[in-house]
């Protein structure tokens, strides 16, 4: 988990590493875009090899949500 949330954090240029958690609603951070969403997405497929679906994407809520679906 710890090493995905860093990951997830890379995705964002402004936003301090600090405020990613387990349990935090990742659009509720206001550097969230659809296209960071697109680059988390890029993301998982590259560091997991697992293609996940916009609408996938759009189920989860918090940063451990969206960890659970590609583990």
């Amino acid at each position: 988990m710890e090493e995905f949330i860093k990951k997830f954090a890379s995705q964002f240029d402004e936003t301090e590493i600090d405020i990613f958690k387990p349990e935090t609603k990742f659009r509720e951070i206001p550097e969230w875009s659809s296209l960071t969403g697109l680059c988390v997405m890029s993301m998982i497929y590259d560091d997991y090899k697992i293609r996940i679906k916009a609408e996938d994407m759009k189920k989860a809520q918090t940063i451990e949500e969206l960890y659970n679906f590609i583990k």
